[in-house]
C-alpha cells in the first residue's frame, strides 16, 4: 500500500470518526435530561489500531538512538528508534527496501526474545550475497528473511537440543504507562501527535490478519506490538492451519508472546531449503516482470 493510499484510507476513517464525534457531542448537549452524564454510551467508539499503536509508542522511551541521515525520513527514523534495539541497529542488515521496516522488527524480536544472540546476521548477509550474484538488483525480502531465519533456527535447535527463548525478558520489556493499562473508548477522542499517527499507520499496515488487528486494543506496551507483528509475519507463511489456529488461541487469551513464538516454532518445523529457494525464485520472477 502506497503512502497516498494510506492517507486516503486514514481520511476515510477520520471522516467516520468525525460523524461519531458529532453524535457524541449531541448526546452531551442532551445530557441535562439525564441523571448522570456517565449514562452516555461510549462503547460505540471503535478502537483504531493505528491510534492505539501510536499512543503506546508516544509514551515509550527510545530503545535506540542511532541517527539515519540519508536513508530514512523523520517518521521512519523515529519508528526505528522506538521499535528496534540498539544492538540490532548496529548490524548492517540488508533487506529489500519495501520490506525493511517489518523485516527489522521480525529479526529484532527473534534475536532479542528467542535466539538471544545475533548469529543470524552474518548468515543473512551471506544469503544476500548469494542472491545478488543471480540478480544484482535483488535482495532479501520479507518472505525469504522469515523462511530462512526459521530454517536456520530449526537446524540450530536440533543441534543444541534446546529453545533459548526468554518470556521473562519479554515481560520485562513490555513496560507501559498507566494511561494504557485499561484502554477506554474515550482515550481515542484525544488528539494524537501526527508523527505517531503516521508511525501507527505504518505498523498497523503490517498486521494482515483480522485477529492481530483486533488484538491491538489489548496491547499493553511496545513488546506486545512487536509480538503482534512477529506473529502476523510468521502466520502468513505458515502452511499448518491447525498450528496457526493454536497460535491465534493464545492471542485471544492475551498471551502475545506465546502466540508469536508458537507460530515461529511451527514455521521452523516445516521450513526447508526448498521453500527458501522457491521464495528466491518468486522474487526473481517479480524482478523479471519489471523489465
Amino acid at each position: 500500500m502506497t503512502r497516498e493510499e494510506r492517507y486516503k484510507k486514514q481520511e476515510a476513517r477520520e471522516n467516520k470518526q468525525d460523524t461519531l464525534l458529532e453524535t457524541l457531542i449531541g448526546e452531551v448537549r442532551q445530557s441535562h435530561k439525564r441523571t448522570n452524564i456517565k449514562d452516555i454510551d461510549l462503547s460505540r467508539m471503535p478502537c483504531i489500531p493505528e491510534k492505539r499503536i501510536g499512543r503506546i509508542l508516544q509514551t515509550a522511551q527510545n530503545i535506540s538512538h542511532k541517527e539515519f541521515i540519508l536513508s530514512f525520513d523523520p517518521v521512519e527514523t523515529t519508528l526505528l528508534q522506538k521499535m528496534i534495539t540498539e544492538q540490532t541497529l548496529t548490524h548492517d542488515i540488508i533487506l529489500e527496501k519495501e520490506d525493511y521496516l517489518q523485516g527489522m522488527i521480525f529479526l529484532d524480536f527473534f534475536m532479542t526474545y528467542i535466539a538471544r544472540d545475533h548469529s543470524i546476521v552474518p548468515q543473512i548477509f551471506g544469503l544476500d550475497k548469494r542472491i545478488e550474484r543471480t540478480n544484482d538488483s535483488m535482495g532479501v525480502n520479507l518472505e525469504i528473511c522469515t523462511m530462512y531465519t526459521a530454517m536456520q533456527y530449526a537446524a540450530r535447535t536440533i543441534q543444541e537440543k534446546k529453545r533459548p527463548a526468554s518470556k521473562q525478558a519479554f515481560k520485562r520489556d513490555n513496560i507501559y504507562e498507566e494511561i494504557n493499562t485499561n484502554p477506554k473508548p474515550w482515550t481515542h477522542l484525544r488528539p494524537l501527535n501526527p508523527l505517531y499517527l503516521e508511525i501507527g499507520t505504518i505498523l498497523s499496515s503490517m498486521l494482515t490478519l483480522p485477529e492481530t488487528k483486533e488484538a491491538v486494543i489489548h496491547a499493553k506496551g511496545r513488546a506486545d506490538i512487536k509480538a503482534l507483528i512477529f506473529m502476523d509475519t510468521n502466520a502468513r507463511y505458515l502452511q499448518d492451519t491447525k498450528e496457526k489456529e493454536k497460535s491465534l488461541r493464545h492471542l485471544s487469551r492475551g498471551d502475545f508472546y506465546t502466540a508469536g513464538t508458537r507460530a515461529f516454532y511451527a514455521l521452523a518445523l516445516e521450513s526447508s531449503q526448498r521453500r527458501v529457494d522457491n521464495a528466491i525464485l518468486t522474487l526473481r520472477k517479480k524482478y523479471e516482470g519489471r523489465t
